[in-house]
């Protein structure tokens, strides 16, 4: 189906002066397309009277480097994978991880790219114009983010801002929740809220077991432990 439609899509992209840098699966189809829209501009520009046709885009043979170019102009990059796992593979090995869409009727398949594409934002038949900060609500965008913890995709002001936090005390000291034995809540300024619960665990450090599976056993406990202090 995607050579199938290729033909239509490219021959767009060519009439609004896009140069499309080809795989070997879609090099002779849009070299084809590219040659008919050529064909039929001669003619037209042959008519008495005629408005100057508008300039062609070019179809050439895609480099390795094209695939993670950030093109910036009117170039395209285009390679025929075999289904959405392998897009998917794809996108997340050549491609920035700030945007990225995919146009399709299947709603399997748009849920199954957008789900194991790990991109800032992916979009199901949208334009990818839309990461914006300001589209996104965020005021003026002031930067973006391809990061996966604080900000990520457009960055407003609040994206840029972190948290610090200042205690002011007199001797105070940290005193631990108290709760009755097996008391379920405590009651800490007024408010009921749920008491702690720690889990302490022996390390068997000197397990005739083996060191391996004292060790092993003994970061398990420890990673269990770490939760709850």
């Amino acid at each position: 189906m995607t050579l199938q439609v290729f033909p239509i899509v490219a021959s767009a992209l060519l009439a609004a002066g896009v140069t499309l840098h080809c795989d070997e699966l879609t090099l002779p189809l849009a070299t084809a397309a590219l040659e008919a829209l050529s064909t039929a501009s001669d003619d037209a520009a042959g008519a008495a009277g005629a408005p100057a046709a508008p300039a062609l885009g070019s179809v050439v043979q895609a480099q390795e480097a094209d695939w993670t170019m950030e093109w910036l102009s009117l170039h395209m990059s285009v390679k025929v994978v075999a289904g959405v796992a392998e897009a998917v593979v794809w996108v997340n090995a050549h491609g920035s991880h700030h945007t990225d869409v995919i146009v399709t009727e299947d709603a399997a398949a748009a849920a199954e790219f957008s789900a194991g594409v790990d991109s800032a934002g992916v979009y199901h038949n949208a334009s990818s114009r839309f990461a914006d900060g300001y589209r996104y609500g965020f005021g003026a965008e002031v930067g973006i983010s391809t990061n996966r913890i604080h900000a990520r995709g457009p960055v407003g002001l609040e994206g840029l801002m972190t948290y610090k936090y200042v205690v002011a005390g007199d001797g105070h000291c940290a005193a631990q929740f108290a709760a009755k034995p097996g008391a379920a809540t405590v009651t800490v300024a007024g408010q009921t809220l749920p008491a702690l619960s720690y889990r302490h665990e022996d390390l068997p450090l000197h397990s005739s077991a083996g060191t391996a599976a004292a060790g092993a056993t003994g970061a398990a406990a420890a990673g269990a432990g770490a939760g709850s202090r």
